[in-house]
């Protein structure tokens, strides 16, 4: 029940952080270059106050762990006076206090030096937020991949989600997609990049097939799976629409923009269930710790001797899962519903997991 506490407002955490960051950035855009033209300003108080609240819950967890000794007030005091989790939280919370305010009575965006300064304001919770995570821990630099990863993702989904969604009038649409496509683009390389600089802090790269004996190892696949759907959607919103419009053609860009945002919810979800197992520095040592995980055990038992090979069954499903993206852009340009072309992406990452989990 703890864990699914903290993976949810891990979720709502990283939102939050896109919506801001979403926000400021648009602010820099012209007014006939952005679908959006005002967020509302309780939303961005709203995004701050939550970032206030879900990066306390780490806190109020491992305060609950020293009920026994004298209370949870008594596990807070301790956490917050002599944890670094708790020190960098009133970092933060100090950050966010002032941010708060500032937000409120000033017209952050419609200025762009107010933007700026709001942004800065982020980018100190971001950085304190990453001061704290696990490859913080193992390694300085572990601050800046996470931070990077973290800064990269929020800039890509925050304009994304608040265009896709809170978008009223589609006719400036072409203007929005001629500066965001290649910041998106920019981003999704960041993204990756930074991700692959996280693998090699928490694991052995020439490993890896070997960590989805671990629910890490799990997770992470999963993770790295949704990310293919995306980039399609990214291919059908960035281009192909781009294309259309460029041609006077008609077409509504909301639903397949709010598509591939439902998706990267769903990798935000993943994250916080990422965020909440142990990497495996060692395999072996982690199995004798955590057990292998159930996923994996459903295809290939418990066996500690994991590693990739092409099988027949396994090269059919990961040939299906090809077909199903396939499928995804073949529904755009068929005009097939956008409901049709999601459902071909979660094709795609069922068969994709199942061809890679017969292939152990």
């Amino acid at each position: 029940m703890v864990t699914v506490f903290l993976i949810i407002c891990k979720f709502f955490l990283y939102l939050s952080f896109a919506i801001l960051i979403g926000t400021f950035t648009m602010a820099f855009a012209k007014d006939e270059n952005k679908p959006v033209q005002e967020v509302s300003r309780r939303l961005i108080q709203a995004s701050i106050l939550g970032v206030a609240l879900f990066s306390f819950a780490p806190i109020v967890e491992l305060a609950f762990r020293f009920f026994d000794a004298g209370g949870f007030y008594y596990g807070l005091v301790k956490v917050i006076g002599e944890f670094e989790i708790g020190q960098a939280y009133v970092l933060t919370f100090v950050i966010i206090v002032i941010f708060y305010l500032f937000a409120s009575f000033l017209p952050v965006q419609t200025n762009k030096q107010y933007a700026a300064i709001s942004l800065f304001f982020v980018l100190l919770m971001i950085f304190s937020q990453s001061a704290t995570s696990h490859v913080a821990s193992i390694n300085p630099i572990g601050i800046m991949y996470h931070a990077s990863h973290l800064i990269s993702m929020s800039l890509w989904v925050g304009v994304l989600f608040l265009a896709g969604w809170f978008t009223k009038d589609t006719s400036n649409w072409l203007r929005f997609l001629r500066w965001y496509t290649p910041l998106a683009s920019i981003c999704v390389f960041f993204v990756a990049f930074s991700g692959f600089l996280l693998m090699t802090l928490v694991m052995d790269i020439t490993q890896y097939p070997e960590t989805w004996q671990l629910n890490y190892g799990q997770t992470l696949l999963i993770k790295q799976l949704l990310i293919i759907p995306i980039l399609f959607f990214g291919i059908i919103n960035g281009f192909l629409i781009k294309g259309l419009l460029k041609k006077k053609r008609q077409v509504n860009p909301l639903p397949w923009a709010k598509a591939e945002s439902i998706y990267v919810l769903m990798v935000f979800a993943v994250t916080g269930v990422l965020s909440q197992q142990d990497p495996p520095h060692v395999i072996k040592e982690t199995l004798r710790t955590d057990g292998t995980s159930s996923l994996f055990s459903i295809f290939a038992g418990n066996t500690a001797n994991a590693s990739f090979s092409l099988t027949g069954l396994g090269s059919v499903m990961l040939f299906l899962s090809a077909i199903f993206l396939f499928l995804t852009i073949f529904g755009f340009l068929r005009k097939a519903s956008v409901f049709l072309s999601f459902l071909t992406g979660i094709g795609f990452i069922l068969s994709a997991y199942v061809g890679f989990m017969m292939c152990v």
